[in-house]
């Protein structure tokens, strides 16, 4: 099957970037194993939300799709670098997938799918492609900044809560970072990162200063 096939081949990814890690060498180019991934994890989706679960395999489903969640994430982390050395339209790519595996983990996502749709139509061409990736990065990051807000808002009272009555109680300034770390380690962080290379690259293109 597709499915199938797009697992094996992020298998693969999987095994040359741990046999680089090991030995040296290249590891998988980070824009093919990126959209090897994310196109597993759209093959997922459908048994993820439709409420069906497949013989009492949904849990395998759920753990397979937060394995590759994470395996997006660690290609990310791992090949910031090459993508910046690539040039800004590997860049724009890197966000575009980046952005597409976050939407894939991110309930009430409407903005972030808007802002997938718009970004994926810019190219690093044109008088002012520059301008244009730039509003959409300040759109993106606007985004994920309402994410964060809302993840703090839904984490961080029952982690004030629970943290002292927990035997021997929580570090206060455990409890304080709970709700960061929750974020930093999900797909959003590296697409931060991304952003972050992306930007001065699109400030010079566009004169900004």
């Amino acid at each position: 099957s597709s499915l199938r096939q797009l697992l094996d081949a992020a298998q693969e990814v999987m095994n040359q970037n741990r046999m680089a890690s090991l030995r040296g060498g290249a590891p998988a180019d980070p824009l093919q194993a990126l959209s090897i991934i994310v196109s597993a994890r759209q093959e997922l989706r459908p048994h993820l939300i439709n409420g069906n679960d497949y013989g009492g395999r949904l849990k395998d489903v759920i753990y397979l799709d937060l394995a590759l969640e994470q395996t997006a994430r660690t290609v990310l982390e791992g090949g910031t670098n090459a993508l910046q050395s690539m040039g800004p339209e590997a860049l724009m790519k890197g966000c575009a997938l980046a952005l597409e595996n976050v939407c894939l983990s991110t309930e009430s996502n409407e903005e972030l799918v808007l802002c997938l749709k718009e970004w994926k139509k810019l190219s690093a061409s044109g008088g002012d492609w520059a301008l244009r990736a730039k509003a959409g990065m300040d759109r993106i990051r606007g985004a994920l900044q309402s994410i964060a807000e809302k993840y703090n808002w839904r984490f961080q009272p029952a982690v004030e809560y629970l943290g002292p009555k927990l035997n021997g109680g929580v570090d206060g300034h455990v409890q304080q970072v709970f709700s960061e770390e929750v974020i930093r380690g999900g797909g959003a962080a590296p697409l931060s990162i991304l952003l972050n290379k992306l930007d001065p690259v699109l400030r010079e293109a566009a004169d900004l200063g």
